[in-house]
């Protein structure tokens, strides 16, 4: 993904130093490019519109130690949720591709806050007091 992100960089930058190039060269040539230079910046746009990232939202929805986590972790092939008994995930958990690896909690507040991986399991005890 990373890769992908960095030639999606690359082509963007590529983009806008040959519109800029073009743009250069319309300005002294305003009757000979003016439309073109005006085409070009509408297909410029287009590409950088549809280069975009999109999210792509997957719910895993299931009863109580039905093995929704195990199915993630083994998915990803990195133990990112907590399993075992009791229920270790028994609050929602959104799972989200980042440059770096974090946690980041939401509270009922709105008020965020950034954890590492490692603090996981500290939070889910903290958040369902009822199962620990």
């Amino acid at each position: 993904m990373k890769d992908m992100t960095g030639k999606i960089a690359e082509v963007l930058t590529y983009l806008a130093d040959v519109e800029s190039r073009f743009g250069a060269v319309a300005q002294h040539y305003p009757d000979m490019f003016a439309d073109s230079h005006q085409e070009l910046s509408d297909t410029c746009q287009h590409l950088k519109d549809s280069l975009k990232p999109e999210e792509l939202l997957i719910p895993v929805v299931g009863a109580f130690s039905a093995g929704k986590s195990t199915l993630i972790n083994r998915t990803l092939g990195i133990d990112y949720l907590p399993v075992g008994m009791p229920p270790e995930t028994a609050i929602p958990t959104e799972l989200r591709y980042a440059e770096h690896e974090r946690v980041e909690a939401v509270y009922e507040s709105g008020e965020v806050e950034e954890y590492s991986l490692d603090e996981m399991d500290k939070l889910t005890a903290m958040a369902s007091p009822d199962f620990s």
